[in-house]
């Protein structure tokens, strides 16, 4: 997805995606949670009023 929308340009702006992804689930509604498992980091699980998702 970050390439379709910024191309492949040398700019790692993941971090910049991320934080769009975090504040658009907010708004819709959901709690999000963010952590790791083990040395993995998980970016996010979203969780709304029917669980999580």
């Amino acid at each position: 997805m970050r390439y379709a929308i910024l191309g492949r340009r040398n700019i790692d702006a993941g971090h910049i995606l991320e934080n769009i992804v975090y504040l658009e689930l907010i708004r819709r509604g959901y709690k999000v949670y963010i952590g790791k498992i083990g040395d993995r980091e998980v970016d996010f699980v979203a969780e709304n009023k029917e669980g999580f998702t």
